[in-house]
């Protein structure tokens, strides 16, 4: 826990990095002036020398913090929740990010304990997991494929070497209760095989079902006129969707300079100044920061940081400290400046034994954001539980009071011909628009169908 002194300290240090930016920004602006002959002159780089001290954290562990004990972040929140009662009502969340939280912490202990008393995992047939979406039953998807050990790490399990999971992968689970039997429910994500495993009765977890009623959620298989491709798709009551601003927040010292602080802006002696691009840079003994006038931040550790020995905890698999150290980046940087937007977790890759690439992109009112030439939101190198290299993109979304009425579900079901999502193209323009996709192609859902909203129009 943070002391008021240390508390202070980085208060002082945040505001010193503030003074950085914005003398870094007004020489930006002196020589991307100079560029357009406002000034006149070639325009050189500028530089600023500026020495601070502060409490900051450079370079991140699994919780951000040099020397700590090694632990995994927090879960990374599913993108749909449905809960289904005893009398087959089913209420379900999908594009509304509040009320995705509030059942999530309503139902994620169910999980919890669901992972942590399971029973080995073997594989069962599609009735059963059919069966399951209609009886009472809490169902998460992720936007993306997850493994499932990963996942259950996320919920407080402990996994175990060589158990049926191994190498498993799964966007789609469910805890189904049926009388006193409690299953554990999942679809393997890249050969569509469903996986089950018997839990303990949960007691007063269970009670969580019975919070809601009906809002009118369907499955694509229940649906009257039939389904196209993926019959698991969760179809929402027709609804506007928001139409979304996108700013670049380099220029926003105040949040921009809390981000920074977290990299290690200020916390030694360094030397800071601005390319004739109008890139900042930050050099310090340890690490080179570039942030450009487009919000893209290059990362690159140049040198190993002394810092007291980290206890991992038991059985504490490399793959899983690597995630959470790259959230734990990802969240504290870029995170403190998206405004409306959420941040979610794409793809884990090893580069090499213990080396591993983590990528993340950004979300907002339920919609993947797609971001220019296929950027990530982030991209970070983790090797030995610290992040070395990261590729940022910092940008900053609110949700407007306009609204898009897009196809309905069950007809963009059937154009998308398979599974589609809600999705912002953000090729840095100030208005994002909702959009349709099929999600294995990321490709528009033919026919547009969007139409002027009662709520505001596009």
């Amino acid at each position: 826990m943070e002391t008021t002194e240390v508390r202070a300290m980085s208060a002082r240090a945040i505001e010193a990095v503030k003074s950085i930016l914005i003398a870094l920004l007004a020489a930006s602006a002196l020589v991307l002036g100079s560029h357009a002959a406002i000034f006149g002159g070639e325009g050189e780089s500028v530089p600023l020398l500026a020495v601070f001290s502060g409490v900051f954290r450079d370079g991140w562990t699994a919780d951000g913090a040099a020397g700590a004990s090694v632990r995994t972040a927090a879960a990374e929140r599913p993108s749909c929740i449905v809960i289904t009662n005893e009398y087959g009502e089913r209420y379900g969340a999908k594009y509304d990010a509040a009320q995705l939280e509030l059942m999530y912490d309503r139902t994620g202990s169910v999980f919890g304990e669901a992972f942590g008393s399971a029973s080995d995992f073997g594989e069962t047939g599609e009735a059963e997991w059919r069966d399951a979406l209609v009886l009472p039953c809490i169902y998460y998807a992720y936007p993306e494929s997850v493994d499932v050990k990963m996942l259950g790490v996320w919920f407080g399990a402990n996994p175990s070497a060589g158990e049926p999971t191994d190498g498993l992968k799964t966007r789609r689970l469910c805890v189904v209760f049926s009388g006193e039997r409690v299953r554990l429910l999942f679809q393997e994500s890249r050969t569509g095989a469903f996986y089950g495993a018997d839990t303990d009765s949960l007691g007063e977890e269970s009670q969580a079902v019975g919070l809601y009623g009906g809002n009118g959620v369907r499955f694509a298989f229940e649906t009257d006129g039939g389904y196209s491709g993926d019959p698991y798709v969760v179809l929402m009551p027709d609804a506007a969707h928001p139409v979304v601003e996108a700013a670049n927040p380099a220029a926003d010292v105040e949040r921009l300079g809390e981000a920074l602080s977290g990299l290690g802006v200020g916390n030694q002696p360094q030397s800071s100044y601005t390319e004739t691009d109008g890139t900042m840079v930050f050099v310090t003994s340890t690490f080179k920061l570039s942030i450009d006038t487009s919000g893209d931040a290059v990362y690159r550790r140049t040198a190993p940081v002394a810092r007291a020995a980290g206890v991992a905890a038991p059985d504490t698999r490399p793959v899983d400290a690597a995630v959470a150290a790259a959230r734990a980046a990802v969240f504290n940087t870029i995170g403190k400046t998206c405004g409306d937007a959420g941040i979610f977790l794409t793809g884990v890759l090893e580069e090499e034994p213990g080396v591993y690439t983590v990528s993340f992109a950004y979300s907002v009112a339920g919609g993947r954001v797609y971001l220019r030439g296929g950027r990530s939101a982030a991209r970070v190198t983790v090797s030995g539980g610290e992040a070395t290299n990261m590729e940022l993109t910092f940008r900053r979304y609110a949700v407007t009071g306009a609204a898009v009425t897009l196809l309905p579900e069950q007809l963009a079901l059937a154009a998308a011909g398979g599974e589609f999502a809600l999705a912002y193209s953000d090729a840095e323009g100030s208005e994002l628009v909702p959009e349709w996709i099929r999600v294995d192609a990321a490709a528009p859902v033919a026919p547009a169908a969007a139409v002027k909203s009662e709520t505001g129009a596009v």
